[in-house]
């Protein structure tokens, strides 16, 4: 096990996946959050520390999850990692949400699509973290 790769990586994704949090959550979703304000915090009310922890601690597995199982050694392998991942995330946070909130379909698309770019790029920022050192 490399901890040196996985704590690049865990450092990496926390630093990718907030700059795309605030970009898919903050611009792109932020009129949707808009149109239904009685189903979310406002945002001076919103635990900051504990939404980055969470990011953190996301980053972290995510990184072990394809740091322990053999890091893939094509580009391919590790977009298709990704793709995969982010549905089995995506999915259940746009859909099984919108399935018992009132929450527009819209943001379900949102959330699901961002899943998948965010975990996409995530699996390709770590192939290149845990590719084979040249020698």
């Amino acid at each position: 096990m490399n901890w040196r790769s996985i704590a690049i990586g865990t450092v990496g994704l926390f630093v990718l996946w907030s700059i795309l949090d605030f970009v898919i959550h903050g611009q792109l979703l932020g009129p949707l959050y808009a149109s239904s304000p009685t189903l979310f915090r406002p945002m001076e009310e919103m635990n900051m520390k504990l939404l980055y922890l969470t990011v953190l601690v996301a980053a972290l597995a995510f990184t072990l999850l394809y740091g322990l199982n053999a890091p893939r050694a094509s580009l391919r392998d590790s977009f298709v990692f990704g793709g995969i991942y982010g549905v089995s995330t995506g999915f259940g946070m746009g859909f099984a949400t919108y399935s018992i909130m009132p929450i527009p379909l819209n943001l379900a698309y949102g959330w699901f699509l961002g899943a998948m770019v965010e975990s996409t790029l995530a699996a390709l920022l770590l192939h290149w973290v845990f590719r084979p050192k040249r020698t």
